[in-house]
């Protein structure tokens, strides 16, 4: 109808807030996988050729709700089926009462469309109409019962009509198995540059920032450039600062010091307002605190009350803090939060992370060291793996050595004693080297202690040696030589070993020939390097103190 192409075809994004844009302008088409089959979502047909039962599930900012619309107005266009476009948030404001076939066709009355009751039920049972149904996980938990066995009752009775819902990842999907699961693709660089240069934008800007993704930009930030929402902010970034960091915590800086003055791309002059009335400092600083406690405990998502609760109990707030304009600010102004059903969730972990670190740089040195440490010891694995701890370090080198990693190494070294450091911290992280029988290579048993999770962490705080011949030479000859043990021992009417031949690390240590292949493997490099690198640390420190102090005696002659 005219009043569906009216009110579908113009959208609101990140960079036109104030003003919508038609979605031809900026839509590019995503990819879709099933199983590991992917195909381009440019038609509508593509995807209910595979089901008339489809499921779109993706992460937040890869644009299913785009998608969605896109193929509302993909149908429009052909004439094949009647398209209804339903947001299923809207069913949270309904009680447990509600009637779906009445919810759905109120959509299409909305938009202008009326059919008498004999005609509609006649349309239904034939199968006339395409329902697109986004953002199944924004319904709240307590509809989310009712509305599925609605749904079902409903697709039971009219199940020649077509169904594409969209969804955020759930552990599975139990109430819609008769719906084929179809996953986005995070964008190839193709896409990427396609949609950039098919944004409204200022052309200049576009053009460098396009050169620096095809430059490598693109491979070095991936995960946001593949990305569409993420993919926005890097080029609000750009119209900033002409250039995206190489130092990830100075890319979350500019990308947020961005969002805070954002200036909106159609309009000249506009300034968006922050209902808290806080300062900048303030922002920042309250923010900072509410992501380190909330990454402290876990913590991604957040009902309204958990929120509130949370943002009420910081510290040290300003005097004028009032929670419900905060709140509105994180999540439409700066937009480093969103409403995601009936929780809110941050935009991108990694602004947490980011801010997490920034909180604790913020710190003195004993509160940086006791909560650092604390966060080490309580989940290594995340310490490992996530950005927080990489953008602290790159934030205060010094400080993070100080206050993270000689605390740590001193915890370890408790014990070491007069002997040699080498063999003590390998024989604390190691219980057993082996070989693997099948594939003929060697293996280091771990210890299950903090030990090891504690040197996993600080490992990625040391020079990596880069692969060498005399590493890999040594390396095969250590998985020969423990065979040669395996099989003496197996003559010598020793058990026969069906997986695996492994020696204790003490007897290891002990034979002269095996000790000379560890040092020079790899594994054998790491930890001789974590051996000094308390030394390494303290001798930089003094040499810097040393450079300082040259300078000020010279200044002061």
């Amino acid at each position: 109808t005219e009043k569906s192409y009216q009110k579908s075809p113009k959208v609101k994004t990140l960079l036109y807030r104030i003003e919508p844009r038609s979605l031809s302008d900026f839509f590019e088409a995503p990819y879709l996988q099933k199983g590991s089959d992917e195909f381009l979502a440019d038609d509508v047909n593509h995807v209910l050729n595979i089901s008339n039962f489809v499921l779109i599930c993706g992460d937040g900012g890869v644009g299913k709700s785009i998608l969605l619309r896109y193929f509302f107005l993909n149908e429009l266009k052909k004439k094949d089926l009647t398209p209804i476009l339903v947001e299923l948030k809207d069913l949270n404001d309904s009680g447990a009462d509600f009637d779906i076939k009445s919810f759905f066709l109120k959509k299409l009355s909305d938009l202008g469309g009326s059919f008498d009751p004999p005609c509609l039920e006649y349309a239904l049972t034939q199968g006339y109409f395409l329902f697109l149904l986004d953002g199944y996980d924004e319904l709240y938990s307590k509809h989310r019962g009712a509305f599925d066995k609605k749904f079902e009752e409903f697709c039971d009775k009219y199940p020649n009509n077509s169904f594409i819902l969209s969804s955020r990842p759930f552990d599975d999907f139990v109430y819609l198995q008769r719906f084929t699961v179809l996953k986005t693709v995070p964008f190839n660089k193709i896409q990427t540059l396609s949609l950039v240069g098919r944004i409204p934008y200022d052309k200049d800007i576009k053009k460098r920032f396009i050169d620096q993704l095809k430059d490598g930009l693109f491979e070095k930030h991936r995960s946001f450039a593949s990305n569409p929402l993420l993919l926005t902010i890097m080029l609000l970034t750009f119209e900033n600062y002409a250039e995206i960091p190489d130092k990830l915590h100075l890319f979350y800086a500019n990308a947020f010091d961005t969002l805070l003055c954002k200036h909106d791309a159609s309009k000249s002059g506009y300034r968006r307002e922050f209902q808290s009335l806080l300062s900048v400092d303030e922002i920042k600083k309250v923010f900072s605190c509410f992501c380190f406690l909330t990454y402290a405990r876990g913590r991604i998502s957040f009902s309204q009350e958990d929120l509130v609760s949370t943002l009420i109990a910081l510290p040290n707030k300003p005097s004028s803090f009032e929670v419900n304009a905060y709140i509105h600010d994180l999540t439409n102004a700066l937009c480093v939060m969103h409403l995601d059903g009936a929780e809110y969730r941050f935009t991108h972990r990694s602004f947490q992370e980011y801010f997490t670190a920034v909180f604790l740089k913020d710190q003195s040195d004993e509160i940086m060291k006791k909560y650092a440490l604390q966060l080490v010891k309580n989940d290594t694995n995340r310490a490992c793996n996530d950005s927080m701890f990489f953008m602290l370090h790159d934030m205060t080198e010094e400080r993070f050595e100080k206050n993270v990693l000689l605390p740590l190494l001193d915890e370890l070294e408790e014990n070491v004693g007069k002997g040699e450091r080498f063999d003590y911290f390998f024989a604390s992280l190691f219980s057993s080297v082996g070989v693997d029988t099948e594939s003929s290579t060697y293996f280091f048993r771990s210890n299950d202690s903090l030990d090891l999770y504690c040197y996993e962490f600080m490992k990625y705080y040391s020079p990596f040696p880069k692969d060498s011949d005399s590493s890999t030479s040594s390396e095969n000859e250590l998985s020969c030589w423990l065979e040669k043990q395996r099989d003496h021992d197996q003559l010598n009417n020793g058990p026969y070993y069906v997986d695996s031949y492994s020696i204790p690390t003490d007897v290891f240590l002990s034979t002269e020939y095996s000790y000379k292949l560890l040092k020079k493997t790899r594994m054998g490099i790491y930890i001789a390097q974590f051996a000094q690198m308390r030394e390494t640390i303290l001798k930089k420190r003094k040499e810097n103190e040393s450079i300082f102090d040259s300078f000020l005696n010279l200044s002061i002659e």
